[in-house]
């Protein structure tokens, strides 16, 4: 049997074999080079290959709900779900993240899905019949592939976190049972309602209450009403976060402040309480001032007061139906109108108009930029991020305050109309900017892909 040979040796072999070893080498570098280096999303692009969204005008990641009467999938950068025996779908999210990925909780209450916000992937819940999405997680790196816990109080995801791809888990603990959530929200809602006309029927059979010290009565039922309140709370039971998340202090504050989302969501959120309490507080003093009686201008207010909280019962819908930002611009546009109005005249009726669409417009930005401002935070860093928001709006509203009188004597009801107008254009400003560059980037992903 003949036998393999060596081939002959020369030699320039080595120098040969070195070459041909560099050869090989150095593009093989070059490839594990690009393969790991970090992209626009932080992360290496083999991670952003397997793991990143599939961008398509067309239904993909079908979920059936547990009762198989839905079917979720994600199209177009938002979850829907249609009838599992044909029918229209409903859209559940709407922006101004892209969305996709659905996995029904096992009550089928709730859906969790993977978001992509601002190029940070992470994990997201919604509920079933649609609404603002709760942003459950925020890191640099990915975390994707969401399914529940058999009872439906953890969430379990892929994530890049650390070395390779580990399965993480989340807690989701919350005051309100699902089931009980639209009531708890319902009841919330009427008993602003329902203060709207307490409040000012009282201060006007109080106002003149202590002789000789006009609205010092109204106080004092001020008063009596913080204490009932006080009792009532004394038996509200408010269970604590899981040990989990007290222990996790999340990302520092600096690097969520600088998020555009946390920006838009704070800056309207404080132009909307500093406009609405500007002129809301002054109010009362140009009605009286104009030599209308103080039931008119208890009449005013209450109506401002319903304008505020009725139409909480459909800000949620309105915001599903047509967008995060379309509604926080109609509520700038309503502000805006409301001081159009109250500089047309100074009758009853400019009053009630320009409160009331004051009102409106306050609910449609708050509760747009209290929407927003959920997307930015992890539950582990909801408090502190609350507590920031809270501090810058309600800082406002203490200058808004103190200002409100001064302006009003020393400048005219007219002029202190005035000066809401730049604030309220900053806002739209802003939210105009938030939307445009969300919807470059959602351009640029579908060009990425060619769907």
């Amino acid at each position: 049997m003949n036998q393999p040979r060596p081939l002959p040796r020369s030699g320039r072999s080595a120098p040969f074999r070195g070459a041909l070893l560099l050869a090989v080498l150095v593009p093989l570098v070059l490839v594990v080079g690009v393969e790991a280096g970090p992209n626009r999303y932080g992360h290496s692009d083999r991670v952003e290959r397997h793991m990143l969204p599939a961008v398509s005008t067309g239904p993909m990641d079908p979920a059936w709900s547990p009762d198989g009467r839905w079917i979720a999938f994600s199209m177009r950068g938002d979850i829907w779900k249609v009838p599992a025996q044909g029918g229209d779908a409903v859209a559940l999210t709407q922006g101004p993240a892209y969305h996709f990925e659905p996995a029904w909780s096992p009550d089928g209450s709730r859906i969790a899905l993977s978001m992509d916000v601002d190029g940070n992937l992470d994990i997201g819940v919604v509920s079933a019949e649609g609404g603002a999405v709760r942003r459950i997680t925020s890191h640099p790196q990915v975390d994707v592939e969401p399914a529940w816990s058999a009872d439906g109080t953890r969430l379990y995801f892929v994530s890049a976190r650390g070395r390779g791809f580990r399965i993480y888990r989340q807690s989701l603990a919350d005051t309100a049972a699902v089931e009980y959530k639209s009531k708890a929200i319902s009841l919330v809602i009427a008993g602003g309602i329902v203060g709207g006309f307490i409040g000012p029927e009282t201060s006007k059979l109080t106002y003149d209450l202590v002789a000789g010290y006009v609205y010092a009565g109204a106080y004092f039922s001020l008063v009596a009403f913080a204490l009932l309140a006080i009792l009532i709370l004394r038996w509200l039971q408010i269970p604590l976060l899981p040990e989990s998340e007290r222990k996790a202090a999340g990302r520092p504050m600096g690097n969520i402040a600088r998020q555009p989302a946390f920006i838009i969501a704070v800056l309207c959120g404080m132009v909307s309480y500093g406009v609405m309490n500007l002129l809301m507080t002054a109010t009362p003093l140009a009605i009286t001032g104009h030599q209308h009686p103080f039931s008119d201008a208890a009449f005013v207010i209450q109506w401002h007061i319903v304008g505020m909280f009725a139409p909480s019962f459909v800000t949620g819908s309105l915001i599903q139906r047509f967008g995060l930002a379309r509604i926080m611009l109609t509520g700038v546009a309503l502000n805006l109108a409301s001081v159009a109005i109250a500089l047309a005249g100074v009758d009853v009726m400019n009053f009630w108009l320009a409160m009331l669409l004051l009102g409106v417009g306050w609910n449609f930005m708050f509760v747009g930029a209290t929407a927003l401002l959920t997307e930015v935070h992890t539950p582990a860093e909801r408090a502190k991020v609350q507590g920031v928001n809270d501090a810058a709006i309600f800082l406002t509203m203490v200058v808004s305050s103190f200002s409100s009188g001064a302006l009003f004597t020393y400048q005219g009801w007219h002029t202190m109309n005035l000066w809401a107008v730049p604030f309220l254009a900053l806002a739209g400003a802003a939210i105009l900017w938030l939307a445009a560059v969300r919807g470059r980037r959602l351009r640029r992903c579908v060009s990425k892909t060619g769907r």
